[in-house]
């Protein structure tokens, strides 16, 4: 009886909380953080970046024959969202950008609910609570403890902050019933007023390949939480976007013998791996690769600066995104988006890998 009230009761206040999610959505209390200039400064610099480095970036190559794929998501909650929480809001930017505020981990949640009742295509959904995973709940304050409602009601645990140096954050996620724990890695911290901002910073600065040498700091610490968790739970899988894509790709490399062998690990908008590191992929015996996924944003000149692995897909929007647009939109909010599979060897091949 009493297993029977609690049970009750928890569901009760999720419905509780998520009746809160149309006005938290809407910015309704939200204070205007920002005032025009951000936008204005941020918009002139990345047309400045997109006069000088679009001439330098060449057309993906397609796979053939082409693999195309189309999603809509034209509904107002999405559209709420980015007005009022995206990169390049006035109001309450959360995309990419680190804030240590506990209702934003709220507000992550309330577009994932948004998806789960909007979006009926599985794969446009599983695309989506990923990227809102690598670009919003990565960037949040969370702790040991922490819990987290993602799409379909799965509640995840925070296990483990992972250090990877001086502070920068991987998160370990474990499902309180169902669903496969999760590594997650944040991406570049561009807050500059803390050390591990700096670190993430100099990070992608790594001569060797970004983010590379701090993997390598951090291996064994990822391996004995991958370890754990795989005693208990299942393998994870490991998520990612920009710098912490780089990471995800890493981990698929050296760890590819504690992660998930079905559900396959996400990488988004990564710079890519050095020559050496994709040599070691192709040294992997096909059978022993664990599956994953690289998603490239059309326009993003982060994407071009290394090599890829394998199963690497395009997304583009009906207008061009310039530089910085291209590598900070929250895809899956989007009215409509296409994907196009991309020819990774001839792809890496254009880019001087032999």
């Amino acid at each position: 009886m009493r297993w029977i009230l609690f049970g009750v009761l928890l569901v009760s206040g999720q419905l509780s909380s998520l009746e809160e999610c149309p006005s938290i959505l809407s910015g309704e209390g939200q204070e205007q953080q920002y005032n025009e200039w951000r936008i204005k400064a941020l918009k002139n610099w990345d047309r400045l970046l997109t006069w000088a480095l679009s001439p330098q970036l060449q057309p993906y190559i397609a796979a053939q024959p082409t693999v195309q794929l189309s999603f809509n998501a034209s509904f107002p909650d999405f559209e709420a969202f980015n007005k009022n929480y995206g990169y390049f809001s006035l109001v309450h930017p959360i995309v990419g950008l680190v804030t240590t505020g506990g209702a934003d981990l709220k507000i992550a949640e309330c577009l994932l609910d948004a998806m789960d009742r909007e979006i009926k295509d599985l794969e446009q959904r599983s695309f989506s609570d990923d990227e809102v995973l690598a670009k919003v709940i990565a960037y949040r304050n969370l702790e040991v403890g922490t819990q987290l409602t993602l799409s379909g009601g799965e509640v995840y645990r925070v296990d483990r902050v992972i250090d990877l140096w001086r502070g920068m954050p991987a998160f370990g996620l474990v499902p309180l019933k169902k669903g496969v724990p999760i590594l997650l890695f944040r991406g570049t911290d561009l807050t500059i007023t803390s050390e591990k901002s700096w670190a993430s910073i100099l990070s992608d600065l790594d001569i060797l390949g970004p983010g590379l040498v701090t993997f390598e700091r951090a291996e064994d610490k990822i391996r004995e939480w991958l370890e754990e968790v795989a005693a208990k739970y299942e393998r994870p899988r490991a998520v990612g976007y920009s710098l912490g894509g780089n990471f995800v790709l890493y981990s698929v490399v050296h760890l590819s013998d504690l992660l998930n062998k079905k559900e396959p690990s996400i990488a988004y908008n990564p710079p890519g791996v050095s020559r050496e590191v994709y040599a070691q992929w192709s040294e992997i015996p096909v059978e022993k690769r664990v599956p994953h996924r690289t998603y490239v944003n059309q326009g993003d000149f982060i994407s071009y600066l290394g090599y890829f692995l394998s199963d690497v897909w395009e997304i583009s929007l009906k207008e061009p995104m310039k530089i910085i647009e291209a590598h900070t939109t929250l895809i899956s909010t989007q009215p409509e988006y296409e994907m196009t599979k991309i020819n990774v060897t001839e792809e890496n091949r254009s880019r001087g890998y032999r």
